[in-house]
């Protein structure tokens, strides 16, 4: 044999000879294992923590909930079912101890019936002399029932014998009960495969994790297994057994399980309906309220800068920015009409024009309207001002009844008729009338740009305009009473 080959033998033979030694080592430990109390001292010294967990924690529920089928919730409506699995926890071959279900239990009390503060809770008081079944079902797991506002359903094991927990992956199955568990999140929940399992009367407010495509928690209301919403996995589950349970969220709003989900309380709901007294303030969540017409209305805006529009405050005008009017009527703070900020439009106030905050308004035929723009500009035509006339733009107005508006004149109203020994006369501002052709009649916008009319006196006349240095030339000549455009070449001819 050569000296590698002997080599490799002695190493095996070595090995083989420490697993024997190793072996026996783990039998002798086991027996003593055994011949003690039944519960190895890793597993006593759980149980003394979770003993003083358990009694001095005190986790406080607003819900009453179920978790699986082996212990059911109590109510102070309901009477509490009896828990059907009650087996003792066993010792198996291996270090790990099997786990057993785990049950919840919530009380619920009700204060003069619409508001709950719940003082019982997912805690399990084991510190009793006297070990019961149920307790040792609970010891077997060393877990405590725990309330978290968003892990509402899961087991809390603290001081959990599985020593690997992923979440949404791993499954426990009890060997004394033979139910699942699903470690979710920070715990151990309920699990099922399918929502075929049994979902009865006495299933009604349990609550599970299934996997699979349906995967997430659902709760046995009614017969049907019924997927959490948002609200039932932050107050608990609303079934049957929580009807009427009123929970009070950190805003101060009520919300109330009808049996099937949880609805929050309006203000008429939670403050009481048909309500008479005008000058009470009541809170609700974070809004004050007032009542009107026999119903809680939430306060506005005004009502806060105002204050609340009672029979003292009737008919009182305030205003708002220096601008927006708002009258205290019908015991609201209303938008003030133009009538009611004017005052009424009567016969003996016709043509009267008010300003209100550089907005002015005439008192027209009972009717309080916006001026026009040349009123805005002359004042209002009225009887008073018959005949009067003004210029707005080059152009002449007279104040003209029976409508008594401003209306576009020629210059004939003003001065008389165009005759013939005034051809080329102007009236008014430079290029505004002339009189040709025994007609007055306005400049055209080519007449005004080149400062000539176009009459039988300047026919033939050229012009050229420049507006300025970058623009281009343009050339005209008088031709038939009108300036027509021509070309530079035609321009420089003689």
């Amino acid at each position: 044999m050569c000296r590698k080959e002997r080599y490799i033998a002695f190493w095996r033979l070595t090995e083989n000879f420490v697993f024997l030694c190793f072996f026996i080592s783990a039998f002798f430990l086991a027996a003593c294992g055994d011949s003690d109390s039944g519960v190895g001292a890793n597993e006593q010294q759980a149980e003394e923590e979770y003993d003083d967990s358990s009694s001095s924690k005190s986790v406080k529920s607003s819900s009453s909930t179920k978790s699986g089928s082996i212990a059911k919730s109590s109510s102070s409506k309901k009477s509490s079912s009896s828990t059907k699995n009650s087996s003792s926890s066993k010792n198996s071959s291996s270090s790990k101890t099997s786990s057993s279900s785990v049950s919840s239990s919530s009380e619920k009390s009700s204060s003069e019936g619409s508001e709950i503060s719940s003082s019982s809770s997912f805690e399990q008081n084991l510190s009793s002399d006297t070990e019961t079944d149920e307790d040792s079902l609970y010891k077997s797991l060393t877990c405590y029932r725990g309330l978290d506002i968003s892990d509402a359903y899961l087991t809390k094991c603290e001081k959990s014998f599985f020593e690997s927990c992923l979440p949404q992956r791993d499954v426990y199955v009890s060997e004394e009960t033979g139910e699942k568990f699903m470690c979710y999140k920070t715990g151990w929940i309920p699990y099922m495969d399918s929502l075929e399992i049994g979902c009865g009367k006495e299933e009604n407010g349990i609550v599970k994790y299934m996997g699979g495509s349906l995967s997430g928690i659902y709760g046995c209301r009614n017969g049907d297994w019924s997927l959490l919403d948002f609200n039932d996995k932050v107050y608990g589950f609303c079934w049957d057994g929580r009807l009427a349970d009123t929970i009070v969220t950190t805003g101060d709003y009520r919300y109330v399980c009808d049996g099937t989900k949880w609805k929050m309380l309006s203000a008429n709901e939670y403050l009481g309906k048909n309500c008479s007294d005008l000058e009470v303030i009541e809170l609700y969540g974070q809004k004050e309220y007032k009542c009107r017409k026999s119903r809680w209305t939430e306060l506005t805006s005004l009502d806060s800068l105002y204050g609340l529009c009672l029979e003292d405050s009737l008919g009182v005008m305030k205003v708002k920015d220096d601008f927006y009017h708002y009258i205290c009527k019908d015991y609201e703070w209303t938008k003030a009409t133009t009538e009611e900020v004017l005052g009424e439009c009567t016969e003996d106030r016709n043509f009267e024009m008010l300003e209100v905050y550089s907005y002015y308004y005439i008192c027209d035929s009972g009717a309080w309207r916006s001026p026009s723009v040349l009123e805005s500009i002359f004042g209002v035509c009225k009887p008073e001002r018959s005949k009067e006339w003004d210029t707005y733009q080059n152009v002449y107005y007279e104040c003209i009844g029976p409508e008594w508006k401003w209306t576009e004149i020629t210059p004939d109203r003003i001065v008389g008729e165009c005759i013939e020994e005034w051809q080329g006369m102007t009236f008014g501002k430079p290029y505004s009338y002339i009189c040709d052709k025994e007609t007055w009649r306005k400049f055209t916008d080519v007449e005004k740009k080149l400062k000539m009319p176009c009459i039988e006196e300047n026919e033939g006349i050229k012009k050229s305009y420049t507006l300025n240095s970058d623009t281009k030339t343009e050339y005209y000549q008088c031709k038939d009473g009108m300036w027509t455009k021509i070309t530079e070449e035609k321009y420089l001819e003689e």
